[in-house]
Parts: structure tokens; C-alpha cells; sequence
């Protein structure tokens, strides 16, 4: 154990006692669930991710077939994965229909943590897989020559690996504390679900709490992700840890547990929905027959354009605008992180508080925002304009865009830099020559993978849309909480179309890019 992780406990214990000795019973109370969400959730998925990693990092094509099935999976918003496990379990799904006791089995609690646990597997995969790949890999092969790889596993690989294990537990529980798609259709009290109940009710009280509670969480989580990330950046790859030539393909046992598991991510959720949205009921002399037909489900799809068209565009509008935004924001920080270290200390803290932040807690803001500021400009700017989902699509998508536009940068060559600057051409020159002109393609994956993010979230902007707009992740949540008809299973299908060609153009610029930089 080195000093991050001492340092690591050390906030996590104090945040402990500090919340113990200070937080109301209520608060107290909602805090245990959050954290016996969060734990269920590590037990579930820290394994699984794990055991997925290592079949990201053998070679071959089935772990390149599990690296972009993880990497389409973290983009994919929580309410996909409620629409698809709801369409089979809920009190509307295919598999409800057929036993009337599978509702009642599957209660609230079970739904929650399997669906955070369904989407936090691919999560944990690619942190570790990430966190492992940037690694120095020499010291494991020197020691494979002379010992067993029992031996170069626990004293080499495992004190590479606590640090990543320690990033997904902590990131879980955020997930966890943060979002509140789940928590609301499930009617599990979390944190972040008191925060919007409270605004929803008019709880004030319950509001205050609350947010004192969710601060000082994340002030605690953000503590922690501060001490351990410097430890795994990605400004660390090299082009020796991310060839795959020297890597082993994965082992038997370890290959056949992750294909189960994708089976289980993948496979499943699309059978519930196409079952779901295939769905037909018809009264045949008073008995209701149930059946199943390819043209029930193509009318269903095809019908979604138009049945939410408005909510496509509204989405579409703000995610771009955020996009934009994002972008413009994390190349210019993550510009000044790579020449000074006090920017990167910034732009790491930055990225942590927001990491932690919950949605409510960023929307309600904003709405408190608007009620101290009297000026008649600025209310019409809340109540008439996209700016408030804007801005707390911003703030909650954040981390995700530093991310990745930190590759972006690694693909700025330090000599091309130097002899720019030797030339005399400014800073601006020398980002839109390196980074906009000769990685344009790479820019605009990056793009759309933050518009994908940015179109699928929900926690923050739910609160802070305006009267008069919807989005889809709105209205997926006021549908999902009658449950998955067939309607709502097909917009669930057209939307996971959507994001993930979204995201399958950004991955395909990332390699048109590399490419042409091999050539």
C-alpha cells in the first residue's frame, strides 16, 4: 500500500466519521441506501469487470470483439438498460405476461441493483483495461523469465491493479449516488432521488439535508479520485503498452466467463426489447391472446420518428449545443494541463468534483440560480431558452469530455510543437494548425461520442429543461414509470440505434485517424 491508497482511506474514514457525527437521521438513512446500492453493485460488477478486462487485454479477435462491445456499452444512457430489463421483468414485461409471479419475485431493490450492475460491468472493464494497458509492462516481463506467473501476479501486476480496483469501487458508488433514473423507477431512496423528490414535492427541508449530505459525499469522493488518478492518466500511453504484439491472448476459463457475460449485456436486453416490442394482444371471444409477430415490431419502430419527433430534435439541439461547448472547453484546459502542472492539478480537481456532483444536486442548483438572480433578462434566459440543460449538461458530462480529449493531444507530435514555436507561431496558430487541422478526424469522433453522452442524460438536465421542451430521456422516464409497453420499447430501440451509429462514426474517424498516421 503506498501513499495514494493511505491517503485514499484516510478521506474516506474521516468522511465517514464527519457524516456520522453531523448528518440528521433522515439523511443518515438515505445514505445507507445509497451505500448498500453501491456495495450490491460492486460485489456484482467488480468481479465480472475484472474478469472482462483481462479479456480486453489478451490478443486476437474476440478481445477486440470485447473491447468495442465494453466501449459501445459505457455510452449507452441508464435508460436503455431500465427500458430493456423493465420489458421482460416489469409489471408489463413479455416474461411478466407468461408468469405472473415474476413481478412479485424480481422486487424493486433486485431491479436497481442488477440494472446499475448491468451497466457498471462494462464501466470496471474499461477502467481497468485502460489502467492496465498505460502501465509499465517491462517490469512483468523481466520477472516472468525468472518466476511463475502466480508470483508475477500478486508482487507485479496486483499493486498496478489495487489503484484501478479502488477507482471503479469509488466510481460505482458515485454512479450509484448521482443518477436517478433507476432510483426513480424503483422508488429507491439515494441521495440524489431525496434532491429531486424534494424539488418535485416542494420538500425544502428534505432539499437542505440532502444536498448538505450529498456535498460532503462528494467532497469525499472527489478527494479520493484526486489522490488516485494522477496514478492512470491516459497521457501515459505509449506506442510499446498499446501494441498488442507482445500480449497473450487471454485465458479458456477467462474467455468463456466474459463471453457469458456479454451474452448476458448484449444478447439479453435486445431479445426483452424486440420480444417486448413484438408484443401483441388481441381479444379473440372475450380471451385475450398474446402473440408475437415482425410486423407488429416494424410498425412499432417505424411509427417512433414521428410519434417524437419534437423529442428527437429538442435532444438533438441541446446535446449539440453542449457538444460545442464541451469541446471548445476541455481542448483549451487540457491544452494548459499539458504544459504546466498547476493546470493539470486544476483540470484534475475539476474533473473529480464534477465526477461526484449528482444531477439533482446540479439542476436544483440551477434553479436556485434563477430565483436569487432578480433580473427579468435572466429568467427569460432560464424559462424561454435551452441555457439551463445546457449548462448542466456541461457540468455533469465534463469528465467524460477531458477524457477523451486527452486523446486528442496525444497524437500532437512534441517536435512538430517545438519547431512550430521556433517559427514564431503563437499558441492559437500552433492548436488550430496541431489539433483542429491535422487531427480534425479524430476531433470530430471525439465530437460525437460527447454527443452521444450528452443526448442520453438525464439526471442533471431533468430538472432544468424549461417548460415546453422534452427531450427523450424525459419522456423515456415518464413512460418507463408505467412500464415498458410496446411503444416505449420500440423508442427504446430507436434510440439505442441512434447513439450507438453515433458513436460508431466517432470510433470510425479514431481509426480512419490512426491509420493515417501509421501511413
Amino acid at each position: 500500500m503506498n501513499w495514494r491508497h493511505l491517503s485514499a482511506a484516510i478521506c474516506l474514514l474521516a468522511g465517514l466519521a464527519l457524516f456520522h457525527s453531523y448528518a440528521p437521521d433522515v439523511d443518515q438513512h438515505v445514505a445507507r441506501n445509497t451505500f448498500l446500492l453501491g456495495l450490491a453493485v460492486n460485489l456484482i460488477s467488480i468481479p465480472l469487470g475484472l474478469i472482462t478486462a483481462f479479456s480486453c487485454l489478451g490478443r486476437g479477435r474476440f478481445s477486440r470483439l470485447v473491447v468495442l462491445t465494453c466501449l459501445a456499452l459505457i455510452f449507452l444512457p441508464l435508460f436503455v438498460h431500465v427500458s430493456a430489463w423493465d420489458a421482460a421483468f416489469g409489471k408489463l414485461g413479455w416474461i411478466t405476461g407468461i408468469s405472473t409471479e415474476a413481478n412479485a419475485t424480481v422486487g424493486p431493490w433486485a431491479m436497481a441493483i442488477w440494472i446499475h450492475s448491468m451497466a457498471a460491468i462494462p464501466q470496471v472493464a474499461v477502467i481497468t483495461w485502460l489502467g492496465l494497458l498505460i502501465a509499465e509492462n517491462i517490469h512483468e516481463e523481466r520477472a516472468s523469465l525468472d518466476a511463475d506467473a502466480m508470483s508475477v501476479f500478486w508482487h507485479i501486476t496486483m499493486p498496478k491493479l489495487l489503484p484501478l480496483v479502488g477507482l471503479s469501487i469509488v466510481w460505482n458508488f458515485v454512479v450509484c449516488a448521482r443518477e436517478i433514473t433507476v432510483t426513480d423507477i424503483y422508488r429507491i431512496g439515494t441521495l440524489a432521488e431525496q434532491i429531486y423528490l424534494g424539488y418535485s414535492l416542494s420538500d425544502f427541508g428534505a432539499i437542505s439535508g440532502a444536498t448538505t449530505t450529498t456535498l460532503l459525499i462528494a467532497f469525499v469522493a472527489a478527494s479520493v479520485f484526486i489522490i488516485l488518478l494522477p496514478g492512470v492518466q491516459p497521457s501515459a500511453f505509449s506506442g510499446d503498452t498499446m501494441s498488442s504484439q507482445n500480449r497473450k491472448p487471454a485465458p479458456r476459463w477467462v474467455q468463456s466467463v466474459t463471453a457469458v457475460v456479454l451474452l448476458v449485456l448484449v444478447l439479453a436486453p435486445a431479445i426483452n426489447l424486440l420480444a417486448r416490442a413484438s408484443r401483441k394482444v388481441e381479444s379473440i371471444e372475450g380471451e385475450p391472446i398474446v402473440s408475437y409477430s415482425v410486423f407488429n415490431l416494424a410498425e412499432v419502430v417505424i411509427r417512433v420518428p414521428a410519434t417524437f419527433a419534437d423529442e428527437f430534435c429538442w435532444s438533438a439541439i441541446i446535446a449539440t449545443t453542449s457538444t460545442i461547448v464541451l469541446l471548445a472547453v476541455s481542448v483549451l484546459l487540457v491544452r494548459k494541463a499539458t504544459k504546466s502542472r498547476h493546470w493539470k492539478l486544476l483540470l484534475i480537481g475539476m474533473t473529480a468534483i464534477c465526477c461526484s456532483l449528482p444531477g439533482p444536486l446540479i439542476g436544483s442548483s440551477l434553479l436556485e440560480l434563477r430565483s436569487l438572480i432578480g433580473v427579468p433578462g435572466f429568467h427569460w434566459l432560464f424559462d424561454r431558452t435551452i441555457f439551463a440543460p445546457v449548462v448542466a449538461n456541461i457540468i455533469f458530462c465534463f469528465p467524460i469530455a477531458v477524457f477523451l480529449t486527452w486523446f486528442v493531444f496525444l497524437n500532437v507530435a512534441a517536435d512538430a510543437e517545438e519547431s512550430m514555436t521556433i517559427e514564431g507561431a503563437g499558441p492559437i496558430t500552433r492548436t488550430i494548425q496541431l489539433i483542429v487541422v491535422a487531427n480534425w478526424k479524430i476531433l470530430l469522433g471525439t465530437a460525437m461520442i460527447i454527443f452521444a453522452v450528452c443526448f442520453g442524460e438525464l439526471s442533471a438536465t431533468q430538472l432544468a429543461v424549461p417548460p415546453g421542451i422534452d427531450t427523450i430521456p424525459r419522456r423515456m422516464l415518464g413512460l418507463l414509470h408505467s412500464g415498458v409497453n410496446d411503444h416505449t420499447a420500440g423508442l427504446t430501440i430507436v434510440s439505442v440505434c441512434f447513439i450507438l451509429l453515433v458513436i460508431s462514426v466517432g470510433f470510425c474517424l479514431y481509426g480512419w485517424q490512426q491509420r493515417n498516421d501509421i501511413e
